[in-house]
């Protein structure tokens, strides 16, 4: 779907308090609406202490999305929109402090989700925060967006070979989210 499921949010946003992120990339931002979270979380939050923040918006907040559909006015709240497959593109980019992929990786076969793993640890200083359904309802194309079909399902111990910490598996009424994160 083109945007995050919620039930996650609050623990994402106690992660990006914490890492105070000068630079973040959101991998496969749909409509957008981490973009807004991350700012509000970066800029806007530091603006309190630091007037000028609030316009000035000196956090880089970047996203890759596969399908141009999707632009809206949302994605004027991040610094840079990549339009392409996450695979190819991330290897033209810099390095950032914290990289978010979001509802994402199940959209991938489990080879191709372990190659995106690796390149955006190459491309993170800090961190590489993963949140995926588990289990991955069915999903079907939407929106005429075919690569929003699910083909596979991750748990945790599928990121076992990497230096991860459990931020949560968290399940709410119908939706449920793992949310890992990943270390250099």
């Amino acid at each position: 779907m083109p945007t995050n499921r919620a039930i996650h949010i609050s623990a994402l946003m106690e992660e990006i308090k914490f890492f105070n992120p000068g630079s973040i990339l959101d991998v496969g931002c749909g409509f957008g609406m981490m973009g807004t979270m991350f700012r509000a979380f970066t800029d806007i939050r530091k603006s309190e202490r630091n007037p000028e923040s609030y316009h000035s918006w000196p956090t880089k907040i970047d996203a890759i999305e596969i399908f141009e559909w999707y632009r809206n006015k949302a994605w004027e709240l991040y610094t840079n929109v990549y339009v392409g497959n996450a695979l190819e593109v991330i290897d033209s980019l810099e390095m950032y402090d914290v990289i978010y992929c979001g509802d994402m990786v199940e959209h991938l076969s489990k080879e191709k989700g372990f190659e995106l793993i690796d390149k955006m640890l190459a491309h993170a200083n800090r961190c590489v925060i993963i949140a995926t359904p588990s289990p991955a309802p069915k999903q079907d194309s939407i929106l005429d967006n075919p690569h929003e079909e699910h083909i596979s399902e991750w748990k945790e111990e599928d990121f076992s070979k990497y230096k991860c910490e459990l931020i949560g598996n968290i399940y709410s009424g119908q939706d449920n989210m793992l949310v890992v994160r990943l270390m250099k």
